[in-house]
């Protein structure tokens, strides 16, 4: 018997449903994180091909 298990279970925050506001607002941060991820990634492969190759 773990002796750490109750005290694992007691410190686990209890579930609950997110409200459509947080959802909607974790939506749109995922988007906006999205799309600068791929802004980025965009910037890196035009700077790759930028550099000539020897």
């Amino acid at each position: 018997m773990n002796p750490n298990h109750c005290l694992i279970e007691s410190r686990a925050p209890l579930f609950r449903y997110p409200s459509q506001e947080e959802i909607q607002k974790k939506d749109h941060f995922l988007k906006q994180l999205a799309l600068l991820l791929n802004h980025s990634v965009n910037i890196q492969t035009n700077m790759n091909h930028e550099i000539p190759k020897e």
